[in-house]
């Protein structure tokens, strides 16, 4: 079936959902392909997400490449392929999702964030880089942070180790997210805050973080300014409805 014909069905399933549950806000997607292929490819799926992005607009948020970054390919095998969409595509990259430090795996995070993503997958050794993690704090590049995927595939054991901590305590733009939660049996989201509240956060944090990191997910998301302010206020009324209850 044509990746087109995919996107009519996902996203009518998506309206369907939000016309019988209101104050669902809502889903968009990611064209995702992994990084293990050569550069023909990558042009192909560039061309194709373009396509998807033109004929969904509201609906395509941009373009991904996954995968583990230590079995090589990063982005800089693809520079020319990137570069050449920057005008017509957003990027979300997965990069820096490694424990290795001054290799093509961690390094990974400069190429990422010289092309301006909207965020970065993981990041998780971007705490090795001061400069680049002042970079996306001046850029407003989002952190997906995946603290249970990152413990499961070993990138740390005591989740009190994890840099999200390091995170939270500079402050920089982070949301929590969920990586594959259904190999591991996971609730999506809901375990992931609920590790990050329980062992990632500082002893003295409270509901201000839980809230802020709420708020971070519709502020980061591909979501357009009225998408977002509709969404903030379901969101709000939510939040207000569960604090007093």
């Amino acid at each position: 079936m044509p990746r087109s014909e995919t996107a009519k069905i996902v996203k009518k399933v998506v309206n369907d959902f939000v016309n019988k549950n209101p104050s669902f806000i809502g889903a968009k997607v990611i064209f995702s392909r992994n990084r293990r292929t050569d550069s023909l490819s990558v042009k192909e799926y560039l061309n194709e997400a373009v396509a998807l992005k033109s004929d969904f607009p509201d609906f395509m948020c941009g373009f991904d490449l996954v995968g583990q970054e230590d079995l090589g390919k990063t982005l800089q095998d693809f520079l020319p392929e990137l570069l050449s969409k920057t005008g017509s595509m957003d990027y979300f990259f997965h990069s820096g999702e490694t424990n290795w430090y001054g290799t093509i795996s961690d390094e990974n995070l400069f190429d990422a964030i010289l092309m301006r993503p909207k965020r970065i997958g993981h990041g998780y050794a971007l705490n090795k880089h001061p400069l680049l993690g002042d970079l996306i704090k001046q850029l407003d590049i989002c952190i997906e942070v995946n603290p249970l995927s990152n413990q499961i595939l070993n990138l740390v054991k005591d989740l009190r180790n994890h840099p999200a901590a390091y995170f939270i305590a500079n402050n920089y733009p982070m949301v929590i997210s969920s990586d594959d939660p259904g190999f591991w049996g996971a609730t999506p989201l809901s375990h992931d805050f609920y590790i990050t509240f329980l062992e990632i956060a500082s002893a003295h944090s409270d509901l201000k973080l839980l809230k802020q990191l709420a708020m971070n997910s519709i502020q980061y998301s591909c979501m357009s300014p009225k998408e977002k302010d509709v969404a903030f206020q379901k969101w709000r009324s939510s939040w207000n409805r569960w604090i007093k209850d």
